[in-house]
């Protein structure tokens, strides 16, 4: 695996789907800029194709062509459960169950090889400390994959371990404009609860605010486009008492009336959260038990 591709220590993709991704790749914008917002072959389509990097290229004079298969899976809403048949030597074939949806192939085994791994050549488990560099990975049939030569370290000393608190209340709101100016005027009311939040109730909660078709998934690393006519205001507050959380939907519904002009669509509600935090033990303190229950 290693010898036939390449590692990126530091990348992103456009999109966790493989068209809306292509489809950044291909114009140089964003999946929602761009108008691709799902799969091709679920129906997603450009609205114009003139930003495609095909077409800038032909009106050049440079011809282009799709080749080979292009990567979509069957009856999605069908798919099967991936398995694994092992064999003795520690190899293994990564399959499905037949008359099933989706797709096993070379590519899928490499995505999720990979999947969420810092590092391929020491990826920590309890009972391995597993190197996937040297793993070689071959077709053996149609929706088979057979996947060996991956190799490991002795069993790391420590256990990750997963510890869950309260985390007090998590409040979310929204609110949508459409039309001209429809992300100028969504950043207005952004700023205006956010001001409102701080000067009125004296909250420095943390908070978050985004503009749903604009600039939500990656924040403040990209410049946002002011060209969508279809931004979604959404609003996100923690706090540790349920009144601070409901002081976010006040504002945020107030907007419709006390905010720029055309809001609509209000949504807003508070749950009750759960935070996570990621550690080490020692092995030595944890005594694993198995307990059997019979129903």
């Amino acid at each position: 695996l290693a010898r036939g591709g390449a590692l990126f220590r530091s990348a992103f993709a456009a999109a966790p789907t493989c068209s809306p991704s292509r489809a950044a790749f291909l114009t140089g914008m964003y999946p929602h800029v761009a108008g691709m917002l799902g799969l091709a072959h679920r129906g997603f389509r450009m609205p114009s194709y003139e930003p495609h990097l095909a077409r800038a290229l032909s009106r050049r004079g440079v011809h282009t062509a799709l080749a080979g298969v292009e990567h979509t899976a069957p009856d999605l809403a069908a798919v099967g459960f991936p398995l694994a048949e092992v064999a003795a030597d520690g190899s293994a074939v990564i399959t499905k169950l037949p008359d099933t949806g989706g797709r096993v192939d070379e590519q899928v085994v490499k995505e999720q090889l990979l999947y969420e791994v810092h590092d391929p050549a020491a990826y920590a488990t309890p009972d391995v400390l597993a190197d996937f560099s040297t793993a070689e990975l071959e077709e053996a049939g149609a929706d088979r994959v057979r996947v060996s030569g991956g190799t490991g370290a002795v069993r790391p000393e420590k256990l990750k371990v997963t510890v869950a608190f309260d985390g007090g209340y998590l409040a979310e709101a929204e609110v949508s404009y459409a039309g001209a100016n429809a992300a100028a005027r969504a950043r207005l009311a952004g700023d205006v609860v956010e001001e409102r939040l701080a000067r009125v109730h004296g909250s420095n909660a943390p908070r978050r605010v985004d503009l749903i078709g604009v600039a939500s998934i990656h924040a403040s690393a990209v410049e946002g486009s002011d060209e969508s006519r279809d931004v979604r205001l959404r609003c996100a507050l923690r706090a540790q008492s349920r009144e601070e959380a409901e002081d976010l939907l006040w504002e945020v519904e107030s907007l419709l009336n006390c905010g720029p002009s055309g809001g609509g669509g209000y949504r807003g509600h508070v749950t009750p959260s759960v935070m996570t935090y990621s550690t080490f033990i020692a092995r030595d303190r944890v005594s694993p038990s198995v307990e059997v229950i019979e129903t």
